[in-house]
């Protein structure tokens, strides 16, 4: 059963493309009052962690990249991500907790 409702804050960078395209599917827009994380406190604190495990320690070198880190994170890799030094071809780990 597809969802019937799309609850999303009101930053910038949700266009008037997306606002056309999400009743196109089917989806009724639920915005959240400006200025207020608490309306949707699991995607905040999901945000939240997986910057803190990994994006405010790494820096992603491209989509491809960015896509392997979050699959990692998903897979419960939240210590240890094995990343490639394609310069040398050395393989290495690195801790996400390394500054």
């Amino acid at each position: 059963m597809p969802p019937k409702y799309l609850r999303r804050d009101r930053d910038g960078i949700y266009g008037r493309d997306f606002q056309c395209w999400a009743p196109a599917l089917g989806l009724e827009e639920l915005r959240t009052a400006p200025r207020s994380p608490w309306q949707s406190p699991y995607v905040e604190r999901l945000i939240g962690s997986v910057r803190r495990e990994c994006f405010d320690h790494v820096i992603v070198l491209n989509q491809a990249h960015r896509h392997r880190l979050l699959t990692r994170l998903e897979n419960g890799s939240h210590n240890v991500l094995q990343e490639v030094d394609r310069r040398h071809s050395i393989h290495r780990m690195v801790s996400c907790h390394e500054a």
